[in-house]
């Protein structure tokens, strides 16, 4: 077990004589990316683990780039400063992150030096995993939720609502990998004390209890699923991104949530979205405000949020997708998706 957890802790060289310790980290991280046995966590900065048992951090481990940036040599201690890159630019998301935006962690890996050689020593202490990757975790909360109440929709449903229920799940699961890039790029800053990407994620502890039945008693009076127009509200949302203007768009979402006060036990992924970006605009600026007080890049970090927040808008067309399926199932009083989720408070 502890074999698969920190392979990166074996005593192993990975160097060849004369070569710096930069080169040598280099070296290595590329004959790990090809080895196709390789599992469990591992260590690639003093500060950073991935956990290749998990599919998103699998994926960031084999197609990232190492840039080493600083090399300093204290006697037979070696550390090297290094930068994890994308060299894809398909992964950029249609564009979503810019080139520069790419660059996602730096970190420093500590190596020793025996001879001539560079090693990855034992005498590394272990580290815990870091606190971090907080939507991840939440969203494997609710896959794991989702898979236990597909069955009970089942049977409600005679098996009708299992095609809905797989759809929620596999988007879940697609959604891991971008989730990933973002978290990454958080990552600097939850080092250092600003609990950005997670402050803005609510426990799924917090999922209302499962019932089979509702009452249909304030349920809209439609017989047809319409598609909530969101046209305008992504294009003035675009306008307050420009800005950089969270004020704005807290405004204009909490607009599109007194709206669809109208619409009670209908539309519930759209407005898990709307609330999700609302406490992400809201918490912005506090980030922000977290960064000064530390001496950060106040403005690296505000994109760290409208990147998230741009990411959920591109959602639109999925939760619309989610609601017309779940619709028919409303219909009748089964709470599918309404009771799935938790509710997310501005603050």
């Amino acid at each position: 077990m502890k074999k698969n957890i920190f392979l990166l802790l074996l005593f192993v060289s990975f160097s060849v004589n004369g070569m710096s310790p930069g080169k040598s980290y280099k070296q290595y991280i590329k004959k790990l990316q090809k080895d196709k046995n390789l599992k469990g966590k591992i260590k690639i900065g003093e500060d950073l683990l991935l956990d290749l048992s998990d599919p998103s951090e699998k994926f960031v481990f084999e197609y990232m780039d190492v840039t080493i940036l600083k090399e300093v040599v204290k006697e037979n201690k070696g550390e090297v400063y290094f930068l994890i890159t994308w060299p894809l630019k398909s992964i950029a998301l249609g564009g979503l992150l810019k080139k520069e935006e790419r660059k996602l962690y730096q970190s420093c890996h500590i190596l020793h030096k025996q001879g001539k050689r560079w090693f990855e020593g034992n005498k590394q202490k272990t580290s815990e995993a870091i606190s971090s990757f907080c939507i991840t975790h939440h969203i494997k909360e609710a896959m794991e939720i989702n898979k236990e109440r597909r069955e009970r929709y089942s049977a409600l449903t005679k098996g009708k609502s299992r095609t809905l229920s797989n759809f929620l799940i596999a988007s879940e699961k697609l959604s891991l990998i971008p989730v990933k890039m973002q978290e990454l790029k958080a990552l600097p800053f939850n080092m250092k004390g600003i609990d950005i990407l997670c402050k803005e994620v609510i426990s799924m502890e917090k999922t209302p209890p499962f019932k089979s039945k509702v009452s249909l008693k304030n349920f809209p009076k439609t017989e047809k699923f319409r598609r909530r127009g969101v046209g305008k509200l992504v294009k003035d949302l675009y306008g307050a991104y420009k800005k950089r203007d969270f004020k704005m768009a807290s405004i204009l979402l909490r607009k599109e949530m007194k709206g669809l006060e109208k619409f009670p036990g209908m539309y519930c992924m759209h407005r898990h979205v709307i609330e999700s970006m609302l406490r992400a605009s809201n918490y912005g600026p506090i980030h922000q405000k977290k960064a000064r007080s530390l001496d950060l890049d106040a403005k690296e970090v505000g994109e760290v949020s409208w990147n998230f927040i741009l990411s959920q808008i591109i959602t639109f067309p999925l939760a619309y997708q989610i609601d017309k399926m779940a619709f028919p199932f409303q219909q009748k009083g089964i709470p599918i998706i309404c009771q799935d989720v938790p509710y997310i408070p501005e603050y």
